[in-house]
């Protein structure tokens, strides 16, 4: 027994280790039907074993140790599947469902198959454990393409000139990737990034629909982009360093306070002219109503204390501060990637002009 408890600990070990480093090069779900077909075929390979060498336990337990090392990926998958891809709100109910459907047919199996072993014969039971596998495998064919793509993809820069000549409008409509690509590589080469601001809302308002959908990609990449500065402290630390220096230099230079100041006005012009356009008329007549949706989309991240200090304190208060950032973002990402809340479909279908509420 003790024998195959430690098999089992390392074919665990080994499949996380092969899952985690192969998930993002063949798809979560390409190992669901690995794994299942790999027990299929183990399984009815253990019948010939069992018949041609009864009394000979080497073989018959070096083809299960097979059967456990790869057989356990669909497992592990079928997981990491459910928690990356239900809704958020519903999470926990279906990561219930599925580990109490899983140990109902681990406490049921066993006595199942020992009831039929008895009135039958190991082969048997072997070919219903192989037919349960193949089944399975069938059935999971269809999930690579059911399960959400990738949110974001591997964007690089083309030509400089290209983004140059591009219009501010045109330009903001690029993934937020491939934008902060290109501002990195101008500043490699010694140029300023560019910085094309809120812009009007009239401009943008037949892109709204556009803007909404690239979010999802661009809400993914800012939050991988948080999770790999939480996870290098010195990365992060250098970050707030860098963020503290830019800071200064900009209290210091009247030309830019001024930029700032101005891009405040085109906030709140733009706030007001979507206020409209999308039938919160009556945002001047309630404002502190309006306050509290502003703020509730926006909890604090930070002290509300008059001072923009998100950049002060020690690493630990900053890192801290991220983590809230991030909890915001990955709420904002839950509320578009949820297929429970239809928001996608009902603003797509506003954003055309119809059946919009005038509140």
């Amino acid at each position: 027994m003790s024998l195959i408890s430690s098999a089992n600990v390392a074919a665990s070990f080994f499949t996380l280790m092969l899952v985690m480093s192969q998930r993002e090069r063949v798809g979560l779900s390409a190992f669901t039907v690995f794994g299942n077909a790999f027990s299929c075929a183990v399984q009815y390979g253990l019948v010939y074993i069992v018949q041609g060498a009864p009394y000979t336990l080497v073989p018959y337990v070096l083809v299960w140790f097979l059967g456990q090392v790869f057989g356990f990926s669909s497992t592990l998958a079928q997981g990491i599947l459910i928690s990356s891809t239900a809704p958020k709100e519903s999470r926990g109910f279906w990561t219930g469902m599925s580990n109490a459907s899983g140990n109902a047919f681990k406490f049921a199996g066993p006595l199942v198959l020992a009831v039929l072993y008895e009135a039958t014969s190991e082969t048997t039971v072997l070919l219903v454990c192989g037919s349960i596998s193949l089944v399975a495998t069938i059935a999971y064919l269809p999930l690579g393409q059911l399960v959400p793509k990738p949110l974001t993809k591997d964007l690089q820069p083309g030509p400089m000139e290209e983004y140059e000549k591009m219009a501010p409008s045109e330009y903001r409509r690029l993934p937020l990737m491939l934008r902060q690509r290109i501002s990195n590589a101008r500043k490699a080469e010694g140029k300023e990034p560019f910085m094309h601001g809120w812009g009007t809302y009239d401009e943008q308002r037949p892109h709204l629909e556009e803007l909404m959908t690239n979010s999802v990609d661009d809400f993914a990449y800012l939050k991988s982009n948080l999770i790999e500065l939480l996870t290098d402290r010195p990365k992060l630390a250098n970050l707030k360093k860098t963020m503290q220096t830019v800071k200064e230099r900009n209290r210091n230079d009247s030309k830019q306070m001024k930029i700032v100041d101005s891009e405040k006005q085109k906030l709140g012009a733009w706030m007001g002219d979507y206020f409209d356009d999308a039938g919160y008329e009556s945002w001047y007549a309630y404002p502190e109503l309006y306050k509290a949706m502003v703020m509730n989309a926006f909890p604090p991240v930070d002290k509300i204390d008059s001072r923009a200090s998100f950049d002060e304190g020690t690493l630990a208060e900053y890192e801290e501060k991220m983590l809230r950032f991030l909890a915001v973002m990955d709420d904002h990402l839950s509320l578009r990637t949820s297929r429970s809340t239809g928001r996608s479909e009902a603003f797509a279908k506003l954003a055309s002009g119809i059946d919009r509420p005038h509140v």
